[in-house]
């Protein structure tokens, strides 16, 4: 597959990897923590934990980060996109949905 599983950064913090494809949906997701190691530098125990949603061609479905510790969501969006693969709306749990301009949706993606 080509993906990484762990990164050893410079300043101690690491990030971890782990993958699933849902074959029905056509969706790769991917989870990474990133942060603090426990002592066997295999988990992370202080820091984010992000996870992405991709769709067959690539593009961002959704993406949430929470803080690894206490479980609490720090961000999130969801990607609602057009035929043509253009992001036509998004909504990030907070505010709600925010359309975007028509100028955003004026041609295929590249």
């Amino acid at each position: 597959m080509g993906r990484p599983g762990k990164i050893e950064h410079e300043d101690g913090t690491l990030t971890l990897f782990d993958y699933s494809y849902d074959e029905q949906a056509e969706q790769l997701t991917t989870t990474a923590e990133t942060g603090a190691p426990d002592g066997s530098g295999q988990a992370v125990t202080n820091g984010t934990r992000t996870i992405s949603v991709e769709d067959a061609g690539g593009d961002l479905v959704s993406s949430a980060t929470e803080d690894i510790a206490s479980g609490i969501q720090i961000s999130g969006m969801v990607y609602t996109r057009d035929a043509f693969g253009r992001v036509t709306c998004a909504s990030n749990g907070v505010s709600g949905l925010t359309p975007l301009p028509s100028t955003a949706a004026a041609g295929p993606s590249t």
